[in-house]
């Protein structure tokens, strides 16, 4: 596999950290099974559109239920999300700590940004200096959510939101990938565009 298969580091510039992002045709093992990656433990979530969080603690491969936001102090753990229209969030901090989100509209609806963001602050007793990646998303002009109404839902926007009342982004970064997965589908899977069962992932770990 070529690296010009996939977006692959440097999503969040830090030397510390590896990050990847498949396009369509990608699958999570084709990343995993190759080096660097098969050597880090691989935590995966149930993605349930939910609000709920997890500590990672232990380097420890695991699938973690009924979550939809992973974060971890622990060097070697590769965090992943999968997609395919919803907002992949990454989250770093130079405490250091890193943070993997799933933020679709009904994940956002229930505030799992500034929730997670939260309790990222009180577990590791942060505030400031995050750095925040935003992943490929369905953009507002491709997900309408109302056709009598014409109602648009900006996935993008909403999440920002969130952080600004949480933190001081004066203080932080946010890092936009910019590509929606409907306009973009030729790259990316969309659920709303294709009907898909298939999904793109995003990963990062700490060395």
């Amino acid at each position: 596999m070529q690296e010009k298969d996939f977006f692959y580091q440097d999503l969040i510039p830090k030397a510390n950290l590896q990050t990847f992002l498949t396009k369509k045709n990608i699958s999570l093992d084709d990343i995993v099974q190759q080096t660097p990656w098969n050597k880090y433990a691989l935590v995966k979530m149930e993605q349930t559109h939910a609000a709920n969080s997890f500590f990672v603690k232990k380097r420890v491969a695991q699938l973690v239920p009924n979550v939809d936001a992973v974060y971890t102090d622990q060097k070697e753990v590769l965090l992943t999300i999968k997609t395919a229209d919803c907002l992949p969030v990454f989250i770093y901090h130079p405490y250091p700590m890193i943070a993997a989100i799933h933020a679709g509209r009904e994940g956002t609806q229930k505030n799992i940004l500034a929730k997670t963001l939260q309790a990222i602050m009180r577990d590791f007793q942060i505030k400031d200096n995050f750095t925040i990646w935003f992943g490929p998303a369905i953009c507002n002009n491709c997900y309408q959510i109302d056709p009598v109404q014409d109602l648009y839902y900006n996935l993008k926007e909403e999440n920002k939101k969130q952080i600004n009342e949480v933190i001081d982004l004066k203080t932080s970064k946010i890092i936009d990938f910019p590509f929606c997965t409907s306009c973009r589908n030729d790259l990316f899977y969309s659920y709303r565009k294709e009907k898909t069962d298939k999904r793109i992932w995003s990963g990062i770990v700490m060395n």
